[in-house]
């Protein structure tokens, strides 16, 4: 193919584009952080079908790659339709239909090219990603910030309240927003011993960390395919150092989503016209338009 693969999912991310720069209230004691990060994972929870542009930033090789996809997604069964809008991808589209194509991912590159139908965790899909496909959509965020804070519920009273942050209300896009931040003071790598069968995405899903910086920590892993049994690796503690949401308030969803690690801003996801629960014709999901 000569136009690699975009995939964007999620959730999270890069460069702050100061023509969407938020103003800030001064009461933050409205609402606590844990009511609104309620509210939101209640949200998450009761959006069936979504619609909407994504648009990324995630760090790659030091330096940070856009993408903007428009995306439509049934989130159980699950089912997702992705065209790409940035270049070098623009036109690109995906569509995965586990009922209509296996496993697999169904891709059309555009101009000449025939469809393909490629492995959505494989490298010829993930190159230059943060993350699959599978993970489009909130849900994915929705079992990191639980998975933050059962941890923070589980250390010393006091823990959930220093390191979850209600910080005010933000105007973003003109969308009136909760600003809450996550911080891990507790943020490391550690020593991690490859099991038989796994690879990268595998880790990440069960450690409920991101797999980018596995790769970008370990200068003998190239790409998510490229680890060994008994391998020792460093892999992060927990997902990020600091997390930053802009949560609407009129659909509770985090429509604004900045990860940094030790080093700094790694990812950054914006959601622009996000739809909840539109109905979809089932041939969005078979074949391209």
């Amino acid at each position: 193919m000569k136009k690699s693969v975009l995939l964007l999912m999620l959730a999270f991310v890069g460069i702050v584009s100061f023509r969407f720069a938020p103003s800030i209230s001064e009461d933050p004691t409205a609402a606590s952080s844990r009511d609104i990060l309620n509210k939101m994972l209640t949200s998450i929870d009761n959006a069936k079908t979504l619609q909407f542009t994504l648009k990324g930033w995630e760090r790659v090789n030091g330096k940070d790659n856009y993408s903007e996809v428009d995306a439509k997604l049934n989130v159980n069964p699950f089912k997702v339709y992705l065209y790409s809008k940035a270049k070098p991808n623009d036109g690109v589209q995906i569509i995965y239909n586990a009922a209509k194509y296996g496993t697999k991912a169904h891709v059309n590159a555009g101009a000449w090219i025939p469809n393909v139908n490629l492995d959505p965790y494989g490298s010829k899909m993930r190159k230059g990603q943060h993350h699959t496909i599978m993970n489009s959509g909130f849900t994915f965020l929705a079992k990191i910030i639980r998975a933050a804070i059962a941890k923070a519920d589980n250390e010393a009273a006091g823990e959930f309240e220093k390191h979850f942050v209600y910080e005010g209300d933000v105007v973003w896009n003109n969308r009136k927003c909760y600003k809450v931040v996550i911080t891990d003071p507790t943020f490391k790598y550690e020593n991690y011993t490859v099991k038989a069968g796994e690879n990268i995405d595998a880790i990440a899903k069960s450690k409920n960390i991101c797999g980018f910086l596995i790769v970008e920590k370990n200068a003998d892993v190239d790409d998510v395919e490229d680890i060994t049994a008994g391998q020792v690796i460093k892999v992060p503690s927990t997902y990020a150092k600091k997390t930053t949401l802009y949560i609407d308030q009129q659909t509770n969803l985090p429509i604004v989503q900045i990860m940094h690690d030790e080093v700094g801003q790694f990812e950054r996801y914006e959601f622009h016209n996000v739809v909840v629960n539109p109905k979809f014709n089932d041939e969005v999901f078979v074949d391209f338009p």
